[in-house]
């Protein structure tokens, strides 16, 4: 889940604060002058959380699955808000179609 937030935040940076003199990315992240270098310190800063929209006979309720931890006692984190669930049934499906 890190590395997956990770790339986000780059695409989100990279979109958002252009280089110019056709300077590299690479030489732009590492620059301490640049507003990407200050906007990456003030993002280390905040609290991230994630939450899952749990579906209830009484309506939307959310819930904070911050840990995804695979081995808690709470499906819904266990599960990562059903994310585990989705791709093992995709996989199945496209196992079987590639038999």
């Amino acid at each position: 889940p890190e590395i997956i937030l990770v790339v986000i935040v780059l695409l989100f940076v990279y979109k958002h604060f252009p280089t110019t003199n056709n300077v590299p990315p690479t030489t732009a992240l590492c620059s301490e002058k640049t507003s990407l270098s200050l906007f990456l310190k003030d993002f280390e800063n905040k609290k991230l959380v994630v939450n899952y929209f749990k579906p209830t006979e009484a309506g939307v309720v959310t819930e904070d699955i911050s840990s995804l931890d695979p081995g808690s006692d709470k499906k819904s984190v266990s599960e990562w808000g059903g994310l585990v669930e989705f791709t093992s049934k995709t996989n199945e499906i496209v196992a079987k179609l590639w038999r």
